[in-house]
């Protein structure tokens, strides 16, 4: 059990205090690890930032001030790979693609060995990175693949496009807002 928010603006930008709120009221889905990214889509420009939780190194939210329309925010319970390897949001190796992901995927390991013979390779134990690699192999379809339980968010600074997709049962439900 992880927990994960998202704030996307298209008319103003968002404040890092907003994305910390949302992330604090699940912590107890995930008090293992924390992260953060403020993108600006605009310029499309990502900001990897931590806070007081974070097992990672790197700049805190509470002094981050640029102006970005897209937040994401990760709670981690660490149960597949425990290192500090599986912080979230997590990239793919480009750092083109970022994810904020919630649940499992049971045949991931399966999907890891059929992304291998296509050439790509992995750095960590986690379903996270299978997802990313997935995303960039099959697109949206990639979830057509997915055995599982999950809800994530995709942020792809390529195509500049934002994916939010859950398990086709709701197991790991997907709440989303779009204002007036």
């Amino acid at each position: 059990m992880c927990g994960i928010a998202g704030i996307f603006s298209i008319k103003s930008t968002v404040r890092a205090e907003w994305i910390k709120s949302m992330t604090d009221i699940v912590r107890h889905r995930g008090p293992d690890d924390s992260g953060f990214l403020g993108v600006n889509t605009k310029a499309n420009k990502f900001f990897e930032l931590i806070d007081n939780d974070s097992k990672i190194k790197g700049h805190h939210l509470s002094e981050f001030s640029n102006p970005v329309d897209l937040l994401f925010g990760h709670r981690r319970l660490a149960i597949v790979d425990v290192s500090s390897s599986g912080h979230q949001p997590m990239s793919n190796k480009g750092k083109s693609i970022w994810v904020v992901y919630n649940g499992e995927i049971y045949n991931y390991i399966e999907l890891k060995e059929e992304l291998k013979l296509k050439g790509y390779t992995f750095e960590t134990n986690t379903d996270t990175e299978v997802l990313l690699a997935s995303y960039e192999e099959w697109g949206e379809k990639c979830v057509h693949k997915f055995n599982g339980m999950w809800a994530f968010a995709i942020y792809d600074t390529k195509a500049r496009s934002l994916f939010i997709a859950r398990d086709r049962f709701g197991v790991k439900p997907l709440y989303y807002w779009v204002a007036p």
